[in-house]
C-alpha cells in the first residue's frame, strides 16, 4: 500500500536540504542556472517521452498533455537531483572566483613590482562594479531577500511561459486576426 506520508516526508527533507544552502556564497546564481538546467532537461525528457510513446496505439494523445509531463519532469528533477546540481553550478561558481581572483593578483603584483604603484585596472573594476551594484549594497538585507526571491520567481515563470508560446500566438490570431 503507498503511503504518502512517506512521499511528504522525502519531498520536505529534499526542499529543506536545498534551502539549507542559502548561507552559501555562490547560492542564488547556482539556483538560477539549476533552474534553467532543469527545464532544459524536462524539455528534453519530455520530447522523448513523446517521441516514444507516439508510435503505441494509446499513446496518440500524449502530445496534447506535453505540457503536464514537461511540469512533472522539472519538479521530478529539482526533487530526486535538485540538491546535487546546485553544488555542482556552486563549485564551478567558486572555482571561477577563485581562478579570476588569482589572475588579478598575478596581474597587480606583476605591475606593482614595474610601476610601484596599483594597477590602474583594479580601479577600473572598482569604478565599475560600484556603477554596477552600488545600488544592491544600498539596499537593506530584507529588500535584497524579496528581491532575490522575486528575480528567481520570475526567472522560473518565463521558462513556464515559454511552454506556452504557441497558444499566445495562437489566441493573438484569433481575437486580432487584423495584425
Amino acid at each position: 500500500m503507498f503511503q504518502w506520508g512517506v512521499v511528504y516526508r522525502f519531498v520536505s527533507h529534499q526542499l529543506k536540504e536545498i534551502l539549507d544552502m542559502r548561507t552559501e556564497k555562490h547560492f542564488y546564481f547556482a539556483l538560477l542556472l539549476s533552474i534553467k538546467f532543469f527545464f532544459m532537461s524536462a524539455t528534453i525528457s519530455t520530447y522523448l517521452y513523446i517521441s516514444m510513446m507516439s508510435d503505441i496505439s494509446w499513446g496518440g494523445f500524449l502530445a496534447d498533455s506535453s505540457t503536464y509531463i514537461w511540469a512533472v519532469a522539472a519538479v521530478t528533477l529539482f526533487i530526486f537531483v535538485g540538491k546535487q546540481v546546485i553544488q555542482i553550478h556552486m563549485k564551478i561558481f567558486s572555482k571561477i572566483d577563485e581562478q579570476f581572483q588569482k589572475l588579478i593578483n598575478w596581474y597587480s603584483l606583476r605591475y606593482y613590482k614595474k610601476h610601484k604603484k596599483d594597477a590602474p585596472l583594479l580601479t577600473n573594476i572598482s569604478k565599475y562594479s560600484m556603477k554596477m551594484f552600488g545600488w544592491w549594497t544600498k539596499l537593506s538585507p530584507r529588500r535584497r531577500k524579496m528581491l532575490l526571491i522575486t528575480i528567481v520567481l520570475c526567472y522560473g515563470m518565463y521558462f513556464i511561459g515559454i511552454q506556452f508560446v504557441d497558444d499566445l500566438a495562437h489566441w493573438i490570431d484569433v481575437v486580432y486576426p487584423e495584425v
